[in-house]
C-alpha cells in the first residue's frame, strides 16, 4: 500500500489569508493509501474507514470556534457539506508536531524538520488571535 513509511506520507502545506499565516501538517491524502480515485473511495465508507487517518479531501469548508472537549478549550471546527460532515467528525486546527498528533486533523507550525512542523502551540496563539471574531473558509487545495 503507498504511504507505509510515516514520514513520506504526511500532507504538508500552509495556511494563508491576505498574507501567509503558517505552515501545516496533516496525514496522507487518500491518493497516497490507495490506487482508487477520491470519488470511490468517498463513496465505500468501509474503505474510507480503513484507511483513515487521511487528510480532508480537496474543497471549500467553514471554520468555525468551538468547544474541543478533548483538549478542552476553543479551537478552529472544520465543517462541509452533509456528506463531508458525515465522513469526517471533530476535525479541527490543533497543535502538534508529528503524525502521531493527529488522527486527521490539521496541526500548525513551521515545517522546519522533514516530517513535523515545530513551535505549533505559539503558532497555533497566533493563529487563534487572527481567526477571533471572524467567519473564515478553508480552501483545501493540491
Amino acid at each position: 500500500m503507498p504511504g507505509d513509511n510515516p514520514l513520506a506520507s504526511l500532507t504538508g502545506g500552509g495556511l494563508e489569508g491576505a498574507a501567509y499565516l503558517c505552515d501545516t501538517l496533516e496525514p496522507p491524502c487518500i491518493e497516497m493509501k490507495v490506487d482508487r480515485t477520491v470519488e470511490e473511495v468517498l463513496a465505500d465508507r468501509n474503505l474510507l474507514k480503513a484507511i483513515k487517518p487521511c487528510a480532508i479531501p480537496e474543497g471549500e469548508y467553514r471554520v468555525s470556534m468551538t468547544y474541543s472537549p478533548r483538549y478542552k478549550t476553543q479551537l478552529p471546527l472544520i465543517t462541509g457539506d452533509s456528506r463531508f460532515n458525515s465522513l469526517w467528525q471533530g476535525i479541527r486546527i490543533h497543535a502538534g508536531d508529528t503524525a502521531k498528533d493527529t488522527q486527521g486533523c490539521i496541526l500548525v507550525g513551521e515545517n522546519k524538520i522533514v516530517g513535523m512542523v515545530i513551535n505549533s502551540r505559539l503558532t497555533l496563539r497566533t493563529l487563534l488571535t487572527s481567526l477571533k471574531g471572524r467567519d473564515v473558509k478553508l480552501r483545501v487545495k493540491s
